[in-house]
């Protein structure tokens, strides 16, 4: 009987394994967009599936329990670390920790406690940061460098912030939150920054929406994998706010482009920035058996005009070079 249990104890993660791999590829098969040929996944868990779900589609991802249960709590210095052209750039979130130490703008950053960041991978540069990092910035349009030190520290991201009252910026639109936040805030001719907002949950945009859009206006037409058809419109009794301002950029996605796109098309906003990533793809989580989940493109989703965005982008009314593009908030038109 020791013998038996023995062997049990030894088997079980290994089987374990092998039942979540099952799971992963079954749901994989049916609910993703695109109903791949359901795979054998015979390698671990989560690089076998992340390779995999990457071939098919670059949103799409296994998240380990941990990560599944992250929300927007989380201890860092509260900012954005990106790679655009010109080397690698550090955002900091409005009142976050790298803010309130000085970092009052996106700036290249050079180093990371001595470290020079200089084509350096981004993941590589995520694992400099320590409980307290030196780093080493330059504005964008100069060459003269700054010394920063900033304390990781709990920090919380709203979804939708005030900046010095003079804008608003949507970080996330997030499920039950952004819409009332935005009601609270929002006038008319309000300027809404959405230049570093990568998406969030559709129908909370979509509520979103409503605030600014007389009823029963087409928002969007969804298309699941089953080839069913949705259309979306605004709420009654909601128009509220006319004439606003939206800032767009490269990496404003996916539900941010919708919100955008949506505005632009009914005439109810001008868009001012560069052009938009380009993201018509929604994406579901759903939770596995050990509680880790999938991040699974589930819709494709199409703009008023019947347009599909993916990999194009939105093309705002008034472009701005780099230079005005990546300047302080004060100086952007009112």
């Amino acid at each position: 009987m020791q013998l038996i249990l023995v062997v049990l104890l030894f088997i079980s993660p290994i089987v374990a394994a092998h039942d979540l791999l099952e799971e992963i590829a079954e749901i994989i098969s049916n609910q993703h967009i695109d109903k791949p040929v359901k795979q054998n996944f015979s390698s671990v868990i989560p690089d076998a599936v992340n390779n995999y779900l990457q071939s098919i589609d670059p949103y799409s991802k296994y998240l380990t329990a941990a990560q599944y249960n992250k929300d927007n709590n989380y201890v860092g210095i509260g900012a954005k670390i990106v790679a655009i052209k010109q080397g690698i750039l550090i955002i900091p979130f409005y009142q976050g920790p790298a803010f309130m130490a000085g970092i009052k703008q996106p700036m290249l950053l050079l180093s990371v406690n001595g470290t020079s960041t200089t084509a350096m991978p981004i993941s590589n540069i995520l694992n400099l940061f320590t409980d307290k990092v030196v780093l080493e910035t330059q504005n964008l349009f100069d060459e003269v460098p700054h010394i920063t030190t900033v304390k990781r520290q709990p920090y919380n991201l709203p979804s939708v912030q005030v900046i010095e009252n003079k804008y608003i910026r949507i970080n996330k639109f997030v499920a039950r939150k952004t819409a009332v936040a935005l009601k609270k805030v929002i006038h008319n001719n309000s300027i809404i920054d959405l230049r570093e907002t990568t998406g969030g949950d559709l129908y909370e945009t979509l509520d979103c929406l409503s605030l600014f859009l007389p009823a029963e206006k087409l928002l969007v037409k969804t298309v699941d994998n089953k080839g069913k058809i949705r259309n979306y419109y605004s709420l009654p009794n909601q128009h509220l706010i006319k004439n606003i301002t939206l800032l767009v950029g490269p990496r404003t996605a996916s539900s941010a482009e919708i919100f955008a796109k949506a505005l632009q098309y009914y005439q109810h906003a001008t868009l001012i920035g560069q052009q938009t990533y380009g993201k018509c793809l929604s994406q579901t989580y759903i939770e596995l058996s050990d509680g880790s989940a999938l991040k699974l493109s589930n819709l494709k989703i199409f703009y008023p005009d019947g347009s599909f965005c993916d990999g194009k982008g939105l093309i705002p009314d008034i472009s701005l070079d780099d230079k005005e593009f990546y300047k302080s908030l004060d100086s952007f038109p009112k």
